[in-house]
């Protein structure tokens, strides 16, 4: 319904994302992401950027409704660049009603146990 120029909306609630936020710290090249997507109304789609590339899409048009309503899960290897890299996950039930979720990881530009290992400089006399 519309009142005063607003436009309300009965009962519909954004699609919900459920991450496990990874070790936000890293020396490798890439991390495995996990996150559930759901809503009680359906689901269109997700995806998920990695800086400005989108790095997946799926469209979840064709999921069964469940017990606990629409829910799919996103299992991946996310490459990441060297130094700051932010992750976003958007699910979509509509083209007007969606979630994103973002945050920020830090890759090292040096393998720290690679650098330890390193045999330190010998010098002969």
């Amino acid at each position: 319904s519309t009142r005063d120029g607003v436009r309300y909306l009965n009962g519909e609630a954004s699609p919900l994302i459920e991450l496990t936020l990874p070790e936000l710290r890293v020396s490798g090249d890439s991390f495995q992401l996990s996150a559930t997507v759901g809503d009680e109304s359906g689901l269109k789609d997700v995806f998920v950027f990695s800086n400005d590339s989108k790095i997946y899409y799926r469209s979840l048009s064709s999921l069964v409704k469940g017990s606990e309503g629409y829910r799919s899960s996103v299992n991946m290897k996310v490459p990441l660049e060297i130094g700051a890299n932010m992750i976003t996950i958007v699910v979509r039930e509509s083209e007007t009603l969606s979630t994103r979720k973002s945050f920020g990881i830090y890759r090292e530009a040096v393998n720290i146990a690679a650098n330890k290992a390193k045999p330190k400089d010998v010098s002969v006399h």
